[in-house]
């Protein structure tokens, strides 16, 4: 359960992926309110709220397999401090350019987050064993949600990507828009574990090898698997849908792509038992046409320059606001 209020926490407030540290140099002021790690305009940032942000990004840190050395630990305190900054320059740029977030808005997403905790006790019992608490978290979402409607509806709203920009970033991409091999099966699934004496393997065969005869006899593959598969795909007919190589254990890998559309495999064991396969089509490998890769490209370039733009406007905020940092 905290893994995923971390989780939330952590897509909200790096606002969907826009990295907004500005690189301005954190400078400290030698008095130091209590308990304050920074003051933007009139807004205080407290030293807990940026206890509680080092931590989340410690957290990511660890997750990514790359925990942050000891001796970093200033430099993660900056960066900490210097998004909380940002963060806060938008919200309040937001409440002026008049953001609106309606209280059932952000009701609706608080009530989403206790309910996965049973009541409002352990999830207030959860928080405080992160740091933080239910009225910080609120106030993290309420700034979350408002800067997410200021990024969308005013600073995205001005950001174009030409066609000449979309066929530039195809033409000096290839490799993104390669295709790979792709084959589309079903499988008839009869489970045996891994430790199965010889006495159950045998019998999971001699039932493939039963329906391997209604199979000749003209039965549908799609029935036959609604009706013995043992797999989760047997409501589909055993339908796996398509797949490329490596997403499939290696048995069943092999002999789906050894086979021709249409064709039906030979009994296959993998870890999971003992299956039947039948290709149902095939995609050779090739490269994505520019008007299909169009839309793709046009996002990834649209994201990426309102990444561009909420950092400067980021940088024009820190210019026109009294920030004021604290050791």
């Amino acid at each position: 359960m905290k893994t995923y209020v971390k989780r939330w926490i952590g897509v909200n407030l790096l606002l969907a992926g826009w990295i907004l540290t500005t690189g301005f140099p954190v400078t400290a002021l030698a008095a130091a309110p209590e308990g304050v790690a920074a003051v933007v305009g009139d807004t205080q940032i407290a030293d807990a709220e940026l206890a509680f942000e080092v931590s989340q990004l410690k957290g990511r840190a660890m997750q990514s397999g790359q925990p942050i050395p000891d001796g970093q630990t200033a430099l993660l305190r900056e960066e900490a401090l210097e998004n909380m900054i940002a963060r806060e320059l938008l919200y309040q740029e937001a409440l002026r350019k008049g953001v609106d977030v309606p209280q059932a808005a952000l009701d609706e997403q608080m009530n989403k987050l206790q309910a996965r905790f049973g009541d409002e006790a352990s999830f207030r019992s959860a928080l405080e064993g992160m740091g933080t608490s239910k009225e910080s978290l609120s106030r993290k979402m309420r700034q979350g949600l408002a800067i997410q409607q200021l990024v969308e509806t005013v600073i995205a709203a001005d950001v174009m990507v030409t066609p000449e920009e979309i066929k530039k970033f195809y033409d000096e991409n290839p490799k993104f828009f390669e295709k790979p091999e792709r084959v589309k099966a079903s499988h008839i699934l009869i489970k045996v574990e891994p430790d199965a004496d010889e006495a159950e393997q045998d019998a999971a065969k001699e039932k493939l090898r039963g329906i391997e005869k209604k199979l000749q006899q003209g039965e549908s593959f799609a029935t036959l698997a609604k009706e013995n598969s043992e797999g989760p795909s047997a409501v589909r007919g055993g339908d796996l849908g398509f797949f490329q190589r490596g997403q499939m254990v290696k048995p069943f890998e092999d002999a789906a792509f050894a086979l021709e559309t249409g064709e039906v495999s030979d009994i296959v064991q993998t870890r999971f038992g003992y299956h039947l396969i039948e290709v149902t089509d095939k995609e050779p490998a090739g490269t994505v046409g520019l008007e299909e890769a169009r839309p793709d490209i046009e996002k990834h370039l649209k994201q990426k320059k309102t990444g561009d733009a909420v950092r400067a406007r980021v940088e024009q905020l820190r210019e026109e606001t009294d920030v004021q940092t604290y050791p």
